[in-house]
């Protein structure tokens, strides 16, 4: 919930550059933890939860090593991975841009999850290999993908927020908010366009 705080004035300030205007850190950083706190802390426990009842379920996995304990500890493992986890990701890139409850960001972020099924979950992916990676049990690999994931987390963090937005274009802005479509994505010139120019 700590990492929620930080991430609450990120994810602002992220958005105003995306969106391709004024940023200026201090106020932008202190606005996006005033409008988003409560929503990126709700999300935060739920996902801090989860991951305690994954760790919890796995290490049971181990301790009581047989075939039915197995599939009862697997089963909500996978369901977190391939639904909780992808819902939860869009969400923190659509809290900041829509201003609603968290309930109704959690269904959006589900719709745009259900239509985009086989995208997103590449995009969640490989937004969290390098990660993955540094959880190997292995001292080298602990070092350097741990450091890799450190430092490529604000561009890792940029790719998934603009791929996020081109979902939102596709799946939500056209019905409930129009006036974000393209906001953030490079839109190539037509064919043609620099002679009307």
């Amino acid at each position: 919930m700590i990492y929620g705080v930080g991430l609450a004035g990120v994810m602002r300030v992220l958005r105003q550059f995306s969106w391709g205007e004024n940023v200026y850190i201090p106020s932008d950083f202190g606005k996006g933890v005033k409008d988003n706190l409560r929503a990126m802390l709700t999300l935060s426990f739920l996902a801090g939860a989860v991951l305690a009842l994954c760790h919890f379920l796995y290490y049971l996995a181990v301790q009581y090593q047989t075939d039915k304990m197995w599939m009862v500890c697997i089963i909500p493992i996978a369901f977190s991975v391939l639904f909780l986890l992808p819902v939860f990701t869009v969400s923190i890139v659509m809290i900041p841009v829509y201003n609603n409850p968290l309930m109704q960001i959690f269904k959006m972020a589900f719709l745009v999850y259900v239509k985009g099924f086989g995208k997103v979950l590449l995009g969640v992916a490989l937004t969290v290999l390098l990660r993955v990676l540094g959880m190997l049990p292995n001292t080298f690999c602990h070092f350097v993908f741990g450091l890799a994931a450190s430092v490529a987390a604000p561009t890792i963090l940029l790719g998934w927020t603009l791929f996020c937005y081109n979902r939102f274009d596709r799946d939500i802005n056209p019905i409930l908010c129009p006036e974000l479509i393209n906001r953030g994505l490079y839109i190539p010139p037509v064919e043609g366009s620099e002679d009307i120019l």
